[in-house]
């Protein structure tokens, strides 16, 4: 995972306060003991075994079990540019099912393209906008939105705890940073840190970490300029 300081940043909660340790599911409830009988007469009562304070840590452990993932995040790029961005765990390779999206919606795209460059591009010249080349400005445009909705579709079903709001590191500055916590119960070998697409600068993409089970936990993945994966058409630009 790429990291843009020496030390990590302390994650910190929007209200300020440090991130605290994932939560863990609570236990399931214990099957109701059956009545004992009584002891027969003349029986010695068996002594009850001693249970010093670190041996109901160790049992409380066990029945508690920790999900298999907890990453902590962190945004650590301009505000400016993405002062926050929608993050969640994904348990496939969603560059791998954008590329398989791409194929599938390429023709339908490639139909309709040339009216919705022409529309963004009047629209453009419209409004006066001050760029060169308004039908290359049109065509980017449309190109970035199709990718994006191509994309953000690989998000479909994922529960609350899989899902956060991240905001930039440079809000806080120092060595601090407003973080989120992702968890999920998932028992794969892998998942992803994954955001929506998004345009950093003249940049487009979109982060997508991988994050082994194998790896301590809870893990820290830190988003930066150089982690984000560009997001392509067919992997070259559209020609106009």
């Amino acid at each position: 995972m790429a990291q843009s300081r020496n030390k990590r940043p302390v994650l910190l909660g929007p209200s300020g306060q440090p991130l605290p340790a994932a939560p863990s599911p609570p236990p399931e409830p214990a099957p109701a003991a059956e009545p004992e009988s009584p002891p027969a007469a003349g029986a010695q009562p068996a002594e009850a075994p001693g249970a010093t304070p670190e041996a109901q840590k160790d049992a409380e452990a066990r029945t508690q079990p920790s999900p298999p993932y907890q990453v902590r995040v962190a945004l650590d790029v301009d505000p400016r540019q993405v002062p926050a961005t929608l993050v969640v765990l994904l348990p496939f390779d969603p560059t791998e099912a954008y590329r398989t999206r791409i194929e599938a919606a390429r023709d339908q795209f490639f139909k309709s393209r040339d009216t919705l460059i022409a529309s963004a591009e009047a629209s453009i010249r419209a409004q006066g906008v001050n760029v060169s080349d308004p039908r290359r400005a049109a065509a980017s445009m449309i190109e970035r939105q199709f990718m994006a909705q191509v994309w953000d579709s690989a998000f479909g079903a994922v529960s609350g705890a899989q899902v956060g709001l991240v905001f930039s590191a440079a809000l806080s500055g120092g060595e601090q940073a407003i973080g989120t916590m992702l968890v999920s119960p998932f028992d794969g070998g892998r998942m992803w840190v994954t955001s929506r697409a998004t345009l950093l600068g003249d940049r487009f993409g979109a982060w997508a970490m991988p994050i082994q089970k194998r790896d301590q936990m809870p893990a820290t993945a830190i988003l930066n300029r150089d982690a984000l994966a560009p997001l392509r058409m067919n992997f070259a630009r559209i020609r106009v």
